[in-house]
């Protein structure tokens, strides 16, 4: 099922992102990770059929707006706080 890969790709670019704001001792990481569990949450529903499947558009739709400000927002705002620690920055390879 697509929605199982996208689901499994996300949770480990998420994992990886929540790890390198650990490192970096980001202070907005709860916030951050709240809204990856969200994400994580709404798929899982999709995938278990605990909540209905929605028409493929709809779906890509989600995403696309999930994805264009999720990254082209809330991911911008970690940005110069993560490129401050080479470790952090390194930790993601």
């Amino acid at each position: 099922m697509a929605v199982g890969r996208i689901a499994l790709y996300a949770d480990q670019h998420f994992q990886r992102e929540e790890h390198m704001l650990e490192i970096a001792a980001y202070p907005w990481l709860t916030q951050h990770r709240a809204r990856h569990d969200n994400f994580r949450a709404y798929v899982a529903a999709i995938t278990t059929g605990t909540a209905p499947l929605p028409v493929v558009g709809e779906l890509l739709s989600w995403l696309v707006d999930w994805w264009v400000g999720h990254i082209g927002t809330e991911d911008k705002q970690y940005r110069d706080h993560v490129q401050g620690c080479a470790e952090a920055v390194a930790s993601v390879g």
